[in-house]
């Protein structure tokens, strides 16, 4: 049967239908290289379009299908969060700094399509999720994509938020603006010889030795992740900056 595909936004945040006649057109400089592949994602994929005039810094994706292989509702929420686009600096995984006025964002129920998140491999893993999502979708007659919540940069929540992202997102921030503040404290009290990021590596947790409970805490959960993006970064940093390193041998001789 036909699936019926129905879209609805919050607060001037559009959500732009995988339907659409404009869909490919305007998804796909914002896919990149494996634009081609990522759009076989359809229709478990959206475009968000923020025509409000603030900032969005996070919100949550809802995605409802009817009926499942049980005759029941399947529905799926994400959280796109961009703490960053608060505290600042810039120093996450993606150069993404919200949703600005006018911006465009593609999203998916299955999983990361942002540039970076795509362009990290050869998108072979892109093939898995499109057969997954195929099979979970074959008994639907109606997918419903919406928004449970946003978030703008003035600190406004609109929408239920079914699933606590002013919570979470609360918590992300928070940890990134201590984390920013203990790092411009060490970089007055750290000696050369010191590990200038151990503060924020002490924040780090196994998360496979975590009990169930431990697992649904958010702060644990937050904190972490936002001592992961800026552990990452360090990394990303180092790296960039030992691309231009010269390490064939330095030949001195007399000119001749």
């Amino acid at each position: 049967m036909a699936l019926t595909i129905d879209v609805a936004g919050l607060e001037g945040v559009t959500v732009i239908s995988p339907a659409s006649p404009a869909f490919d057109t305007l998804a796909t400089p914002l896919l990149g290289r494996l634009a081609e592949r990522a759009l076989r994602l359809k229709p478990y994929l959206a475009i968000v379009w923020n025509q409000a005039p603030r900032t969005v810094v996070a919100f949550t994706s809802q995605w409802i299908s009817f009926p499942n292989e049980y005759g029941a509702t399947t529905t799926g929420r994400s959280h796109h969060k961009f703490p960053d686009a608060v505290c600042g600096p810039a120093l996450a995984r993606t150069p993404q700094q919200g949703l600005p006025p006018g911006g465009h964002m593609v999203i998916s129920a299955a999983c990361s399509v942002a540039r970076e998140s795509l362009e990290s491999g050869d998108g072979e893993w892109l093939d898995q999720f499109v057969r997954e999502k195929e099979s979970e979708l074959a008994p639907a007659t109606n997918l419903r994509i919406g928004l449970d919540a946003v978030i703008f940069d003035d600190g406004v929540l609109v929408g239920p938020d079914a699933t606590g992202l002013a919570t979470a997102f609360g918590i992300h921030v928070s940890a990134k603006q201590e984390i920013y503040a203990t790092l411009n404290q060490r970089l007055k009290e750290c000696n050369a010889s010191e590990d200038f990021f151990s503060p924020v590596r002490a924040m780090l947790v196994n998360l496979r030795n975590l009990s169930p409970q431990m697992l649904r805490d958010p702060v644990v959960l937050e904190r972490n992740q936002a001592a992961a993006e800026v552990i990452s970064w360090q990394r990303r940093t180092l790296l960039e900056q030992l691309k231009s390193a010269r390490t064939e041998p330095f030949v001195i001789r007399r000119r001749l």
